[in-house]
């Protein structure tokens, strides 16, 4: 029997299925999803899911929502960004929300670039992560050399 291509890039040797989720096994035999393959954010060697920034982003109780994604970086792979859209009464500046994050977040997965805004959506009304990552690349002004941390 010949198997497809993609079949054999789904279905392990052993029979198990790659589906793309990541998740983390505690030591108490639960498994908890926090995102996937596709969406992790590699900085400086270290995999961010942005299912545990956004965890802590939305702890504010200005924000209403929050996306993370990846901003290509030439020194360091990707660096963090996050977008949120904030309650209709609340009001709240970037300094404000990056004080915030201090001892939230460890300092590896801290955004180092924030945007506020709506999220573009797609057919599904779920939020098109790739339109988002796209409008957030076109508002940052990326520098010719290496930025700071």
């Amino acid at each position: 029997m010949v198997i497809p291509k993609k079949t054999k890039q789904t279905i392990t040797e052993n029979g198990w299925i790659k589906t793309g989720d990541v998740g983390k096994l505690s030591t108490d035999g639960y498994l908890t999803l926090v995102g996937r393959i596709k969406d992790m954010i590699i900085r400086r060697g270290i995999n961010i899911h942005p299912s545990e920034v956004e965890s802590s982003v939305i702890m504010h109780p200005a924000v209403k929502n929050a996306q993370v994604i990846p901003i290509p970086d030439y020194r360091v792979g990707e660096a963090v960004c996050v977008c949120v859209t904030l309650n209709e009464v609340c009001n709240v500046t970037e300094e404000q929300l990056k004080l915030f994050f201090d001892g939230k977040m460890s300092d590896a997965i801290q955004p180092y670039f924030l945007i506020f805004d709506s999220f573009p959506s797609g057919p599904s009304g779920k939020v098109d992560r790739m339109k988002l990552q796209k409008m957030a690349i076109g508002r940052i002004k990326l520098p010719d050399t290496p930025y700071a941390d």
